[in-house]
């Protein structure tokens, strides 16, 4: 493809298909005949132990597709490891390396042919409203054929990193969030945490974490308080910190007219210094370099926490998530005898820099599902038309893939098919019933907006909007390049370099965190290092990819 700029439209022109709604009934060919059942093994795992669901039934009476469960959730690294490594796939794998799988000729090419003939429902999406889906798992010098069929989470398409806080704790020791009251908007239906669009500095934060450590906020008479939570997963601690100087985790970025990468930035340097500067003044928990995700959360349960910079907001509001902030920092009881918590944007930086980096980094590309290399066409379109129907068509067919039978396995918080879909205790399932009602994985994703009122809880989905298309869209990071169509040579230096890169990085990032080493003397040293086994390989591959402002505008641009 030359270097120049190509508006999407002239590669992606595809007339717009409606969606389409699968009748009740086996499916049937064009000549009216009914095609026979088929079996289709599929990379899932039933919870409980299940080898069927009541929505897996419904799938083989709409389309006549029995599904086989190959007992492996995408999460079971070690089961998903030794099934790579055998090669023994089942016909549907979902969210792995696609081009690595095709490129190990474990699975097959998916024609956009065989997409648009089989998946009307997607097709129409794509065509109306994600353009950019028909360039993503593109198969490079093949302009319609894919290693992988796309999916779709607008949902996760915005920074969802922001900082929560005990407000009655920080009120307490002289350093509230201003305007609480003013401005407090919920963010669940408990009255757990309250949402306050203030821009507050690091430098009012860190004063903050020295009240909490100094001041007893929590008047147990200790100054046992941890001020700032964190555990050992990046992603969950510090994000938002890290976007105060300008920089979005896991992306490259152009500083001082140079291409750079997060981990190597100037930017990155100093946010480790403030990170060691806390660490080495007890503001941040001593243990967080050895804790997991779960333990770090248990003490901001425990209410030993005042502050945490890794809140993913999209947990607000779901009973599947009460014991994770923002709902956990206070609970039931906490909020009848007064406790209040508050959740802000990220912190601004010295620079006036704020925001967390981008989920998503488009709606598309996300959650891909491949097909195994033993599929032959016949059987391949069978697959296409199934998963279409179950996920890319009706809303109606796609709740019920996600929660069961309505009014067996899920209840309205509301009014029916105007609110979120809640599901049914098992325990309290009516006798006669499948104990699991529905699909059995989240995989194949297609979280389409008009969807959102389906997920989220009401108070969830309207801060859902707020991310979306209000003012919170102005708290993103992104890369600078993206290489959407897999035109560089990125996934093999990854494959080549990935595991030596990343040891590099998080040694360093530890020790410097933890103040095991000077961050100034040790620098240029841990960026050469980084550079040489793999870095600048990266780097290079990544200057050759297209420019993501006009990727997100529907422009190939380089």
């Amino acid at each position: 493809m030359s270097r120049k700029t190509v508006p999407l439209l002239l590669l992606l022109l595809a007339a717009a298909l409606p969606l389409g709604v699968w009748a009740k009934g086996k499916a049937e060919k064009d000549n009216g005949a009914a095609e026979k059942p088929i079996e289709v093994s599929y990379m899932i795992r039933i919870k409980s132990g299940e080898d069927t669901t009541w929505f897996l039934q419904e799938v083989e009476k709409a389309t006549g597709v029995r599904i086989k469960p190959n007992g492996i959730d995408a999460n079971d690294r070690e089961k998903v490891a030794t099934m790579l490594a055998t090669g023994d796939l089942p016909d549907v794998v979902v969210q792995q390396d696609n081009y690595q799988l095709y490129k190990d000729g474990l699975t097959r090419a998916i024609s956009r042919a065989a997409i648009e003939k089989n998946m009307p429902g997607l097709t129409g999406r794509l065509n109306r409203d994600y353009p950019s889906g028909w360039l993503t798992f593109r198969i490079q010098g093949k302009q319609d054929e894919y290693v992988a069929v796309t999916g779709i989470s607008e949902s996760s398409f915005a920074n969802l990193w922001y900082v929560e806080l005990r407000q009655d704790w920080a009120e307490k020791v002289g350093l509230g969030v201003p305007n609480f009251d003013a401005k407090k908007v919920p963010m669940d239906r408990w009255g757990r945490a309250y949402y306050v669009e203030e821009n507050m500095s690091l430098e009012w934060f860190e004063k903050l974490l020295f009240a909490f450590r100094d001041k007893d906020p929590d008047g147990n008479g200790k100054n046992d308080t941890i001020p700032l939570g964190a555990n050992k997963l990046f992603a969950h601690s510090w994000t938002t910190l890290l976007g105060a100087f300008g920089v979005g985790q896991g992306y490259n970025l152009m500083e001082n007219g140079k291409l750079t990468e997060w981990n190597v930035s100037n930017g990155y340097k100093e946010f480790l210094k403030l990170v060691q500067r806390w660490y080495k003044a007890g503001l941040v928990d001593r243990e967080f370099a050895n804790l997991d995700v779960t333990p770090a959360w248990q003490k901001i349960e425990k209410h030993i926490v005042g502050a945490f910079a890794g809140v993913n907001v999209d947990y607000a509001d779901t009973e599947a998530t009460k014991s994770r902030p923002p709902n956990s920092f206070l609970n039931d009881e906490d909020v009848k005898a007064g406790a209040k918590a508050v959740v802000i944007p990220p912190l601004v930086g010295p620079g006036g820099k704020q925001g967390g980096p981008i989920y998503s980094t488009l709606p598309i590309g996300v959650y891909g599902w491949a097909v195994s290399k033993k599929v032959d066409d016949a059987k391949l379109a069978r697959i296409l038309s199934m998963i279409d129907w179950m996920r890319a068509g009706s809303n109606e067919t796609w709740v019920s893939s996600l929660y069961g039978q309505e009014n067996v396995h899920f209840k309205w918080q509301g009014e029916a098919w105007k609110s979120a879909a809640l599901p049914v205790d098992q325990k309290d399932i009516p006798a006669g019933n499948t104990k699991i009602g529905d699909f059995g994985s989240v995989y194949p994703v297609y979280r389409t907006q008009d969807r959102f009122q389906f997920i989220y809880p009401e108070w969830n989905n309207r801060f859902k909007d707020y991310i979306l298309h209000g003012n919170g869209r102005k708290y993103e990071i992104v890369p600078y390049r993206l290489d959407l169509m897999n035109e560089t040579k990125l996934t093999d230096v990854r494959k080549k370099y990935g595991a030596t890169m990343d040891t590099i990085r998080d040694e360093f990032m530890f020790k410097a965190m933890t103040g095991a080493l000077d961050i100034d003397k040790e620098w240029d040293g841990y960026v050469a290092e980084w550079l040489k086994n793999g870095g600048q390989e990266s780097l290079n591959e990544s200057a050759k990819a297209p420019l993501y402002d006009e990727l997100r505008k529907g422009i190939v641009k380089y």
